[in-house]
């Protein structure tokens, strides 16, 4: 049970990560932000029982107010999952390895190192923002600090976007389901390692417990050769995908395929189509070249192993894939706002962020309740429509979610739909978590 400061804490991983460490019930936890929010939350601590605001505006371009603020509030740990994407951010880093060496209640320090190996060379690891973190590996091996890296591979999230919960911005890696197409650097033989952001951040946490921390901390759910990830893809969606292999030097040079699903999230990413065709060719350059493969690891430590027995197990990739694209067969998705207007058998899912489609009595005869148990404006993110037919809205007041009886090939199913999250193929079961969702998946 220490105290720990989080870097970015309220970011997109570093979210995940505050909550996690928070939801041990073991820690105080603070966040490091350039800004509070304007409504500061209160936590209780776990060390003195007492209530806290959690969030400290922190002034990152000084190596003293650094020192400062981890000084008062006697720091033990700092989590940084600021961004490095930028030199200001590794600037930063380098600032708070510095300030966390200077305070001397501070003794672990894990740095932003959420990936794999950034020190292996080009020819395997051609990735330039990495230069960002080997700065700061530098920095930390130069402190008395004990340290360590994160390696979960791959963000399995990725590969259930955007039909899965996550804090990723949507990218289309190797397969893009909705077409139906895979681009594979090389053979496709090249193995991936990944684990889902929510996983990566629940072990991280855990691995505080740990009395001494190993150079590497593997938090990893799943390795996968690449035309085995095409194989589930295709179990999942019930069709063959067409595969185009592309060699590793085209991406190598930013010559790789676009596939369709990115070519629409082009407009919408930084530095638009060329950003994300560097984002894509660098990372699949990087699977093909063997980077992603940590099956084998110097002074590391299995973290999902070591945790088997004191928390829930992680979901696989085959889970995932199945939850985000088990639906899709013979599912296509149709517009929130636009009925569908065929008559026949055909079931279909629709996705909405807030509100209830216009032409769906039952989304609107359901909204009140659901905002009831939810808080106003809230509404599902999915809807099971069958065509043709109304269905009869079931509330189940108990676990706060409904059931929308239909059939998948001929079989009497349920799904359940739960506000946040499309939870997939359930079957008949009555309870919603993780673990039922993860039995049924793999029929």
């Amino acid at each position: 049970m220490v105290v720990v400061a989080v870097a970015g804490g309220l970011g997109e991983l570093g979210g995940l990560i505050t909550e996690a460490l928070k939801n041990t019930g073991k820690h105080e936890v603070y966040v490091l932000s350039r800004r509070t929010p304007p409504e500061q939350p209160e936590w209780t601590s776990s060390l003195s029982g007492k209530s806290y605001n959690p969030v400290l505006e922190t002034d990152y371009t000084s190596v003293e107010k650094l020192t400062e603020i981890l000084t008062i509030h006697k720091i033990h740990t700092v989590v940084c999952a600021l961004s490095m994407s930028s030199e200001s951010a590794s600037t930063s880093q380098l600032r708070l390895v510095q300030a966390a060496e200077d305070t001397p209640s501070v003794k672990r320090f894990l740095p932003s190192e959420f990936n794999v190996n950034y020190d292996l060379p080009d020819d395997v690891l051609p990735y330039p923002p990495k230069e960002f973190h080997i700065a700061s590996r530098r920095a930390l091996e130069k402190t008395s600090l004990e340290f360590s890296y994160v390696y979960p591979g791959m963000f399995m999230d990725y590969f259930g976007l955007p039909h899965v919960p996550s804090v990723l911005r949507d990218i289309c890696f190797v397969v893009d389901p909705e077409a139906g197409r895979a681009a594979i650097a090389g053979n496709g033989d090249a193995r991936m390692a990944t684990c889902r952001t929510v996983d990566v951040a629940r072990y991280l946490a855990l691995s505080l417990d740990l009395e001494k921390w190993p150079r590497v901390l593997k938090i990893v759910t799943s390795t996968v050769s690449i035309n085995d990830l095409v194989v589930l893809y295709e179990k999942a969606l019930k069709r063959k995908v067409t595969v185009e292999y592309q060699p590793v030097e085209a991406l190598k040079q930013h010559n790789g395929i676009m596939l369709p699903r990115n070519t629409k999230l082009a407009s919408s990413f930084p530095r638009g189509s060329e950003g994300l065709k560097s984002v894509v060719c660098d990372l699949e350059a990087s699977i093909a070249l063997g980077a992603y493969d940590l099956d084998a690891l110097d002074d590391s430590l299995d973290v999902i192993e070591e945790f088997k027995d004191s928390t829930e197990a992680p979901i696989k990739i085959e889970e995932l894939i199945n939850m985000a694209w088990i639906l899709s067969v013979n599912m296509p998705l149709i517009d929130a706002n636009t009925p569908p207007t065929t008559t026949d058998d055909t079931h279909y899912v629709v996705y909405f962020a807030s509100g209830e489609p216009s032409w769906c009595p039952d989304c609107r005869d359901a909204l009140p309740a659901l905002n009831a148990v939810f808080g106003d404006n809230s509404a599902p993110t999915a809807h099971i429509v069958r065509v043709g037919s109304r269905e009869e809205w079931k509330g189940n007041s108990k676990n706060k979610y409904r059931n929308a009886p239909y059939n998948i090939q001929g079989v009497p199913t349920v799904v359940k739909v739960k506000y946040g999250q499309d939870v997939g193929r359930l079957g008949d079961i009555e309870s919603q978590n993780e673990s039922d969702l993860r039995k049924l998946v793999k029929l």
